[in-house]
Order: C-alpha cells, then structure tokens, then sequence
C-alpha cells in the first residue's frame, strides 16, 4: 500500500484524448488523477465525491483496457444500487458504441433494463455489472464464469451500508483469480473500508484532498522551497536513525509482549486512518529519534536485575518500576534487555548508585529481586548507544 507520489502519475495528454474521444471538453480532477494509474495497470483506492465524474473515471479506461479474444468475463463492476448499475451500464453502452469497441455487458440488478446488452443466449458477457444480491445470487446459480477476469471495480456506499456490502463483496472476490487489476472508489477510505482495501495488492490510496486541490504553479515552488529549507534544518543523524531502527525491531522480535503490541496495534487501527498510518508510524519514529540524540551525551551505568522472562517481565515492565520507585524521566532510562532468568538496564550513571539501594531486595511480582552493577564485557559498552 503506497499513498501517491508525484513520480507515479503521467503526462495527462492521454487522459485528456481519452476524455475527448469520449465526448467531454476536459477531464475532471478525479479523472486526472487516477485514469493514468488505471490505464498503466495499478490497483488504485481512492476517496471520491458527489459530482466527480467518477463512472466515467472508470468506465473508460476499462473499455480501453479490456482485451478481446476468448468469450468470457474480462471486468466486474460492483456497485451498491440500482441507479449506478444504470449509470455504468449506460456510459459503457455510449463509449463501447463511440470507440467501436463492440464490448458485451449484463446488467443486473435494475429494472427496465436490458440484461444482456449483445450477448447471445447461453453466452458470458465482456463485462458484468451489477450489486453484489444480484452476482452472488447467480454464482450460486453456476451461470458466472471468471476464469477470464482482467478487471474488478469496488463502487462502495456511504458507510451506513457498509457492513453487508463488504461482506457480500469478499465474497465475490473469493472467487476472482488472485492476479487482477482492482479499482476501489470510495465516499471514504477510513477503517469502515479496510475489509475492501485488503482486497486490493499494493495499492495506490489517493485521499480526497490529493486529487481535489491543484494548486497552481507558483504556490508549489513556494511550497516546495519551505520543505526543502525545514529539511535543511532538520538536527538528523543518518547513523542513530538505522541504529534505532535495527534496535526497535530486535526488541519487536525478542523482547517485547506480542499480546500488549497486538491491543496497540488494534488502537491504532480503530482510530488512525489508513492511508495516515505510515505517517503516524513516522512520528513515533522521530519522537524516539530525538530522545536517542538528545541522549547520546549522557553517561549510562548498566545495572543486572535478578528477574526476567520466566517471570513474565517485559521491557516496559523495568522501565516502569525504575521510573516509578526512583522518580525517572524517560531520559535517564536506556536499553532494557530482558533475558530468561534476569535482565539488565541501562540508566544515568547519577542515580545508578541509588537505584542499586532503594530496589536490591524489593519484592517485585512475588520475588525479591537483586539489583546490582553488570559485570563489564569484552567489545561492550556502558554508555548508552
């Protein structure tokens, strides 16, 4: 999953002939953004809006796209009510008749419409549109076919019908081939739709507010100048940032409770937005980098804890303790390794010597634990690193 850059979209000359062959003066702002990522093939999630123009936004790179030669299933639109089956069903029938394309669709789940527009009895369509009651309903029948399948397009509600309808959808999905080009539009593209977005392999997740302000040329110089000097300014240090890294994700995998991790993960999926999440992961990142900086002047003593893992200690666990018995800021706590049987902590040499009195003996989780000096090792440090 990968929010839009700039290098992703393309000329707009080819959006702009599509859209004219099709009969409109210009593309609109949605039509800009995501036809060219359609066109090249990418799975794309976006947010859209009343009046976008987003039937067309669709429909016509899908009849560009579509590939004829076997009869068959090649695209599936799934929307959630009649009307924009209509809708779709009508801009395809224009543009196949206007590009000469000669395409064959079923329309189902609207009335007075004619469900097999140029397929024969017995036949498949090109493409099939319909809600999701009426597709399953003739899966379950055996007349559907996707062994064909190029493309799939997602025309979600407004998330008051969301639960059903991604229900019903994932399970449309599960009977596609796993390798398909898959187009979500979307009123909105918070957790409510994450069911839908998981449908889709690394897509392109492009917000409302990504394709609906253009600023014009010269507030993005400016724009482009104030970012460029803020990075200039930025106190970072390329050698802490990886060492961080590299430390964060080895006590991911060999120290951190697994169970407390998972009720964070599921905060931050309830309440963080999709595509905000790799910016707010950033965040974090950089709080932490800052307390490593600003820690790398300071001297550390590392200290033995006779308790560990086989007393369901954990990192936070330590620092906890330290920091409540002793009076800590966050500061004067370093690395907290927690091994089976003990542990070891670093914290500021100047109150090493009284966290050694206060917690030797304390009766920590029904065990009077020991604290005392590490034993210095060979190629090992007691400074923080």
């Amino acid at each position: 999953m990968v929010l839009l850059k700039k290098k992703d979209s393309i000329d707009h000359a080819e959006t702009r002939s599509l859209i004219q062959k099709a009969g409109y003066l210009q593309p609109s702002l949605l039509q800009q953004k995501i036809i060219p990522l359609i066109l090249k093939r990418k799975n794309v999630a976006v947010e859209t809006a009343e009046g976008s123009g987003k039937t067309a936004a669709f429909i016509l790179p899908l009849v560009k796209l579509i590939s004829k030669g076997k009869r068959g299933i090649k695209a599936v639109v799934i929307t959630s009510n009649p009307d924009q089956v209509k809708r779709a069903s009508q801009e395809l029938l224009k543009q196949s008749e206007r590009g000469k394309r000669e395409l064959t669709f079923w329309a189902i789940g609207f009335k007075k419409s004619r469900p097999r527009q140029g397929v024969r009895p017995g036949a498949l369509p090109d493409v099939l549109i319909g809600t999701p009651d009426k597709v399953i309903d003739n899966i379950r029948r055996g007349v559907l076919d996707f062994s064909h399948l190029q493309i799939a397009v997602i025309d979600a509600p407004h998330t008051g019908g969301l639960p059903g309808f991604n229900k019903d959808v994932s399970f449309i999905f599960s009977k596609f081939p796993q390798k398909i080009q898959t187009i979500l539009l979307s009123p909105s593209l918070a957790d409510r739709n994450y069911a839908l977005i998981s449908l889709l392999s690394h897509p392109y997740i492009i917000p409302a507010d990504k394709w609906q302000k253009q600023p014009d040329k010269a507030n993005k110089i400016e724009e482009t100048n104030k970012v460029q000097n803020k990075k200039e300014n930025l106190p970072f240090n390329q050698k802490i940032a990886i060492q961080t890294i590299g430390e964060i994700i080895k006590r991911i995998k060999e120290e951190e409770d697994p169970f407390e991790l998972n009720h964070y993960r599921k905060l931050i999926k309830k309440n963080v937005p999709l595509f905000l999440r790799s910016y707010f992961s950033a965040y974090l990142f950089k709080e932490s980098l800052a307390v490593n900086i600003g820690n790398k002047g300071n001297e550390f003593t590392r200290l033995f804890i006779s308790i560990g893992k086989n007393r369901r200690i954990f990192p936070k666990d330590l620092v906890d303790l330290f920091s409540t018995k002793l009076n800590l800021t966050k500061n004067q706590v370093g690395v907290v390794k927690v091994l089976d049987n003990y542990s070891f902590l670093e914290i500021s040499s100047g109150v090493a010597e009284r966290a050694i009195s206060v917690l030797s003996g304390f009766n920590y989780k029904g065990r009077h634990i020991s604290v005392n000096y590490a034993r210095k090792r060979n190629n090992s440090s007691s400074s923080a690193s």
